[in-house]
């Protein structure tokens, strides 16, 4: 539970207000955020500055595909059962 607070709080930032505010369950957010687990930060290796240059700029990209994510799925999380958004989800 702890590992999802987490999660929320960093990286799914509407899901858990939507949470908070009780529009969402917790097994919604869970679902929401275990599905969003395929979009990583892309590991990059080396110390000079274009690998470092590189590192950030993929680091935003997965930032934003989460949130573009995110968005896609807060549409149907509102209207679906849990056990009907997991499949939505992935």
């Amino acid at each position: 539970m702890l590992g999802l607070a987490v999660f929320l709080a960093d990286v799914y930032r509407d899901t858990a207000v939507l949470t908070r505010a009780g529009k969402l369950s917790l097994q919604h957010a869970q679902i929401i955020t275990d599905a969003g687990m395929v979009i990583t930060n892309v590991t990059v290796t080396g110390v000079d500055e274009a690998t470092i240059a590189r590192s950030i700029e993929l680091d935003r990209l997965a930032e934003q595909r989460r949130h573009a994510y995110e968005q896609a799925v807060l549409v149907y999380a509102r209207e679906l059962t849990p056990n009907r958004l997991r499949p939505v989800a992935k």
